[in-house]
């Protein structure tokens, strides 16, 4: 996972020029992202499939709504709670590399139907979403790529770039930045 406090893109910036009043990440592990966003006074929802992980940040994060389940289940839930933009931040997790047999292929790189949820929440076209961790993720002149990474996890036909950039691409405009572990960053097109 990339940090949310070192990208080149600054989300600071991100949530003053787009009214952002929403922090939305799946997979909140120790913390670290709900920790940078906390001060910032926007709401903070997070999900992760570890219930340790997150009852010991429910704990620490009190105004935060912190749920233990998978990803998809948690947008199921929230999709309809939230209201007014949002920074989704989406780990290009898949369970089983961290030690979590998911019951249906659904769940092995959830990462396309996380976007597909994104798009039923109303007014998703003025949300910011950021795609980490891209080194998963194989195209040309990705730098981060790690052939061989997670291949027995995750077929590479299960991860392809321009996919996931077409979900989007009627209500928002994208970015690839190659630091840290490599973000696909979409932001609303400017009207």
């Amino acid at each position: 996972m990339g940090h949310i406090w070192q990208p080149a893109f600054q989300v600071h910036q991100l949530i003053t020029q787009f009214n952002i009043n929403n922090f939305v990440e799946t997979g909140c592990a120790d913390g670290d992202a709900l920790r940078y966003m906390f001060p910032l006074g926007i709401n903070l929802y997070s999900c992760d499939i570890n219930p340790v992980m997150a009852s010991k940040c429910q704990q620490e994060f009190m105004e935060a709504e912190i749920i233990s389940t998978d990803s998809l289940n948690f947008f199921d839930i929230i999709n309809k709670k939230i209201e007014g933009p949002c920074l989704f931040w989406l780990d290009a997790h898949f369970p089983e590399f961290h030690g979590f047999k998911m019951d249906t292929t659904e769940f092995d790189f959830p990462l396309y139907t996380e976007l597909l949820k994104i798009k039923e929440k109303s007014n998703y076209e003025k949300d910011v979403i950021v795609m980490d961790d891209i080194r998963v993720i194989d195209f040309p002149d990705n730098p981060r790529f790690i052939r061989g990474e997670i291949d027995g996890i995750v077929p590479l036909e299960k991860r392809p770039l321009q996919a996931f950039i077409d979900v989007f691409v009627d209500t928002h405009d994208y970015h690839l930045y190659h630091e840290d572990q490599g973000y696909l960053v979409f932001t609303p097109k400017e009207n």
